[in-house]
């Protein structure tokens, strides 16, 4: 009879589900010691002509050149219904050899017909140096279909010899590429066949062959796979031979129908003949050749004849029988009489999953047929009945060695998994099926992403770039930009140096079984540019007597608003991306005429790789205007006012038109009080700049987390009572800090005042906190706003200092448990994050204090 694993002795059916959700595992993985997949990169396309060596025809070749930022989503696997290519020896075997470790490697095999897949991928792409032949930005879905390779090499020293398999797209065959852009994105038909004229060019030529070695059991011996695009659920089989006997004429075609239940991952079949040997070999061997039974006044042998006992698969079960013969001697001395009989012993056995390995066990009592018995048949048959199962069950309590291990089904999927990933894969067996030509077990496996979206943004001048946030094991849909939606890229354009507040990427996840469940994340920090830490005399500490630079948000009408103040330096931490070189301009001008003499001298500069924070400090009232007219390039500008003198102060300048270059060290290392001169700029810089660092970029935070135990610093109120925040009974606590040089956080009390109304019972406490302010400049503040909470004078920064306050405003609402529950950094327009935990739909504030 024809085995379910052809001439194979075990196969494995795996879904496609389950490949596209391994792969989507490898895709979150960051462990450099398993398999990883790229999720965003930044590679510089050369697609031009290399003379003749190079393996793509000059007419082939597309002549593009430019730099591209690559977002990558995770891949998913499709079978072709006309998945055979042509016979060939794979080039890539070269390759593998080449990355294989351990000693001299020999190729083992023969051609074959290697079976092809496809491989689809979400693309987003951002060409920096845009060519005339392609739009800015790409959006769509590659498809790459390619010849699926297995390389069997043998590894000879150190001794003994091992054959090591690998599993990769064949990079030698025709391969087929295909780019669909996205719905929305305009992209014509020649830009599209450059697309994928450029990525064959790329696969063929640039790319190294990727190629996975598969981790197998060491008993087996040959590994084959076959691929069934065809039907509902599409599949691959993975097939092994354990033992060393040469492949048949057919090989992976000699397994016909599949066995993959419905709501399986994968099912492992176990070959008939295979299954057959293995049982008569580990079950049979050891038995005694016979057996005794006596009593009074008789004594019965049974001797099964091992050798010739037998097992058959039928539905269901599998049938052992095994005949024999013996002899029943009854009565006494010389009176006793010996009879001789044949019997035939008939005994199911099924196989169950038993703490998550098969397992045999006896179904019911044999079936007993006797021969030649004259007299105490019943006896005799139970006798029999009895050796027969005693002599069989003590084979299975406990199993041999061998056949356990044999028995362990899910390992050959469980260790190749291991290989994939560092987490368990989970590998679970949920049924056994007995058929005439073989064993079928299904089974799930737990393996799946789980690793939250990650969202990160830097700010490249007029743009915020996202190419850094992914999906783990997954495909971004979109990115939401303070309610701005990108479907097509993942940049946006910005007011220049505003600071975005929250990116959201949302998207989907491939989960267990190969299904799609939607993820998104949100984040909203104020994230701001590290300047090189100055050297000179210490800045006073009070926030009025510091350089601040401002909170910059998008306004209604693509201008910007100022949300805040932060002190730059206040983290202490010097940037930590390589050197960081800093210019400060003083504008008399407008500063646009300003930010076109910069960009062109930034552009003549030869140091294009240096990092460079670019700061205009403009006359006041000017800021709007200002951040409406963008420097290009790559350089992170800041922008500011100077109503206070500290930016002079800080660098000694008297001039208005003044420029100051400071280097990574925080010394001035030029200093120019004429007009801006593009030429004489680009000559500064380039005696001057540092190369080799990137701008860092910091988030604001307070020392203290959110659900961190609030400080509990005394409040000393207008009436020169001391108040510590332990003592307050009755609810939440709002600290305000805000500081006079800072509008902003003025503009913060006077919402809060507005929010003060009747109506609720359990209302917070509030405290504006003048931080680095008298007791003269609060009550005057007190009075002109008429607020009707307590402020607090904080003139030696106390307070502030123990939150980690170094942005103005920032509101801390703290819980009854005296644990912060919510953070706002800046005035939010209308009703802030903080306000609604503490307001509620109809809540009201108070400046009620019980103590």
């Amino acid at each position: 009879m024809a085995s379910v694993t052809g001439e194979y002795d075990i196969a494995t059916e795996v879904s496609i589900g389950l490949v596209n959700c391994v792969l989507a595992a490898i895709h979150e993985n960051e462990n450099k010691a398993y398999p990883r997949l790229c999720h965003s990169l930044t590679v510089r396309v050369d697609d031009t002509y290399r003379g003749a060596a190079d393996p793509i025809p000059e007419a082939e070749r597309t002549g593009v050149r430019t730099t591209v930022e690559v977002q990558l989503s995770t891949p998913t696997v499709a079978l072709p219904v006309d998945a055979v290519a042509d016979t060939f020896w794979s080039r890539s075997r070269e390759p593998v050899r080449r990355v294989a470790r351990g000693g001299p490697l020999s190729p083992w095999g023969r051609p074959t017909c290697w079976p092809r897949i496809s491989a689809r991928l979400r693309l987003r792409a951002w060409l920096r140096d845009t060519p005339a032949e392609l739009p800015e930005f790409l959006h769509g879905d590659l498809y790459l279909t390619a010849g699926l390779v297995r390389t069997v090499l043998w590894q000879w020293h150190p001794l003994p010899p091992r054959r090591r398999t690998f599993l990769g797209l064949d990079h030698s065959a025709e391969s087929e590429v295909r780019f669909e852009p996205a719905a929305g994105t305009t992209l014509t038909d020649q830009q599209r066949i450059l697309v994928e004229r450029i990525v064959r060019n790329a696969f063929h030529s640039d790319s190294e062959p990727v190629s996975a070695e598969l981790q197998l059991p060491p008993e087996v011996y040959r590994f084959d796979y076959k691929l069934q695009p065809t039907g509902a659920r599409p599949s691959a089989m993975l097939l092994f031979t354990l033992s060393d006997r040469p492949p048949g004429p057919q090989g992976p075609g000699s397994v016909g129908a599949r066995f993959l239940p419905d709501g399986a991952d994968f099912a492992v079949a176990v070959g008939r003949d295979y299954l057959l040997s293995l049982l008569h070999r580990e079950l049979l061997g050891g038995l005694p050749p016979d057996y005794e039974r006596s009593g009074t006044f008789w004594s019965i042998s049974i001797r099964p004849d091992w050798n010739g006992a037998t097992f058959d698969l039928q539905p269901g079960r599998i049938l052992f029988s095994v005949g024999g013969d013996g002899g029943i001697t009854y009565g006494v001395g010389p009176l006793s009489t010996t009879d001789d009989f044949s019997f035939s012993v008939q005994l199911a056995v099924t196989l169950q999953v038993v703490g998550g390995q098969v397992r045999p066990a006896l179904v019911g009592d044999p079936e007993i047929g006797l021969h030649g018995v004259f007299a105490f048949e019943s006896l005799i048959n139970d006798a029999a009945r009895n050796a027969i199962k005693a002599g069989f069950q003590a084979k299975l309590d406990p199993l041999p060695a061998d056949l356990r291990d044999a028995l362990d089904i899910g390992r050959y999927l469980k260790t190749m998994m291991s290989a994939l990933h560092p987490a368990d894969p989970g590998v679970a067996l949920t049924g056994v099926q007995i058929r005439a030509d073989g064993v079928v077990v299904a089974g799930t496996v737990a393996l799946a992403p789980s690793r939250p979206v990650t969202v990160r943004r830097a700010d490249l001048n007029s743009r915020a770039d996202a190419l850094e946030s992914w999906i783990p094991g997954g495909t971004i849909d979109r990115f939401v930009w303070d309610g701005h939606h990108e479907e097509h890229r993942f940049v946006t354009e910005k007011p220049i140096a505003a600071i975005q507040r929250c990116l959201s990427v949302q998207g989907t996840r491939v989960t267990r079984g190969g299904g799609l469940v939607p993820v998104a994340a949100e984040d909203c920090p104020l994230v701001v540019a590290l300047l090189p830490l100055l050297t000179g005399p210490p800045t006073p500490s009070a926030p009025c007597r510091r350089p601040l630079l401002p909170l910059l948000a998008g306004g209604p009408e693509e201008g910007v608003n100022v949300v805040g103040h932060y002190d730059p330096w206040a983290s202490g931490l010097a940037p930590r991306q390589g050197p960081t070189n800093l210019l400060v301009h003083f504008a008399e001008r407008p500063w646009a005429e300003a930010a076109r003499t910069i960009a062109e001298a930034l552009a003549a500069t030869r140091l294009r790789d240096a990092a460079l924070i670019v700061l205009g400090v403009v006359r006041p009232g000017g800021l709007a205007r200002a951040a409406e007219a963008p420097l290009g390039g790559d350089a992170t500008v800041l922008l500011t006012e100077d109503s206070s003198g500290s930016w002079a102060e800080t660098f000694g300048i008297s001039n208005r038109s003044t420029t100051v270059l400071v280097g990574p060290n925080g010394l001035v290392r030029w200093h120019d009080e004429e007009a801006l001169d593009p030429a004489k700029l680009a000559r500064a810089l380039d005696e001057h700049l540092e190369p080799g660092g990137k701008v860092a970029w910091w988030p604001l935070r307070l020392a203290v987390p959110t659900g961190g135990r609030a400080p509990d610093a005394p409040l000393r109120l207008g009436d020169g009572r001391q108040l510590a925040l332990r003592r307050l009974r009755g609810g939440s606590v709002v600290l305000s800090f805000w500081t006079s040089c800072s509008e902003p956080s003025v503009e913060q009390l006077r919402q809060l005042r507005d929010a003060l109304e009747t109506g609720r019972a359990d209302r917070p406490h509030i405290f504006g906190i003048g931080d680095g302010e008298g007791p003269q400049q609060v009550a005057q503040l007190a009075e002109r706003e008429q607020l009707p909470f307590p402020l607090v004078a904080d003139p030696e920064r106390s307070i502030a200092r123990r939150y980690g306050v170094s942005c103005w405003p920032t509101t801390v609402q703290i819980g009854p448990d005296r644990s912060v529950e919510a953070t706002d950094l800046g005035l939010v327009p209308g009703v802030s994050l903080c306000e609604r935990l503490t307001l509620g739909d109809t809540g009201h504030l108070t400046n009620d204090v019980t103590l």
